[in-house]
């Protein structure tokens, strides 16, 4: 699997061109350079859902970013948005990975942090050796 960071808005989905049609928005549907993992599509639809022109991924696929905008000059600005959008959720998700890493260290004790590691250092620290000179 690729690096996550690497990540990023690569075009439009040719399947699914944008096209002005009566209805008073456009339909756009960015494609990512890779498949991102589930859970980095629900930081990215969280950081989103409440947006003006609200951005989805399907966790499922991870290759599409779906939106919309009423006219066509509002684009430049929303993929501003989206870019800065999966930069955010990229970091989010490797910090969450990065948090749950550092919990499950601590939350597996070693055999230094056992009470009885601890007390057998202490017993190997208190014996007093002789030192012939």
């Amino acid at each position: 699997m690729q690096d996550i960071q690497s990540l990023h808005i690569c075009g439009i989905d040719p399947e699914r061109p944008p096209r002005i049609r009566k209805e008073p928005y456009i339909d756009l549907r960015f494609k990512l350079s890779m498949k991102a993992p589930e859970a980095w599509c629900d930081a990215f639809n969280d950081a989103l859902k409440n947006a003006s022109f609200p951005a989805k991924i399907n966790p499922k696929d991870g290759l599409f970013i779906d939106t919309w905008v009423r006219k066509p000059q509002e684009i430049p600005a929303l993929f501003q948005r989206l870019k800065l959008g999966v930069s955010t959720a990229t970091q989010s998700h490797l910090k969450r990975i990065d948090d749950a890493n550092r919990a499950q260290r601590l939350a597996t004790p070693t055999l230094q942090d056992s009470t009885e590691q601890r007390l057998l250092d202490q017993i190997l620290a208190d014996l007093v050796f002789d030192n012939p000179e």
